[in-house]
């Protein structure tokens, strides 16, 4: 009779143990990352893939163009930059300057 109370016993605090809560942590803030990609074209025609990504703690700005691609970080505003690539967005226009080089982009509508 023991052995049996001490199994049913054993196997109610197991069960009881494995049941998961539906509740869960209502604290914890699920961060979302919002992407918005645009196509932009140099003065010679040749396009480029703009995404901006925003995911809350961080901005970034990820250009890909001539099997190239950089993902600069956001530092004010309107202006990416990440080691010596450094881009600025004026309206529709986008403006990637490196070293003594400018490269204008307008957004293609």
């Amino acid at each position: 009779m023991k052995k049996t109370l001490t199994a049913a016993f054993c196997a109610l605090i197991f069960t009881m143990g494995c049941n998961k809560s539906k509740s869960g942590n209502k604290g914890i803030i699920k961060e979302e990352t919002a992407k918005q990609s645009y196509t932009y074209k140099a003065l010679d025609g040749t396009p480029a893939k703009v995404t901006f990504t925003n995911s809350g703690k961080k901005k970034t700005i990820s250009i890909e163009a001539n099997g190239q691609k950089y993902q600069l970080d956001q530092t004010d505003s309107t202006t990416y930059e990440r080691n010596s690539v450094k881009a600025e967005v004026k309206g529709d226009s986008l403006f990637i300057m490196q070293e003594d080089h400018v490269i204008p982009l307008v957004k293609d509508l």
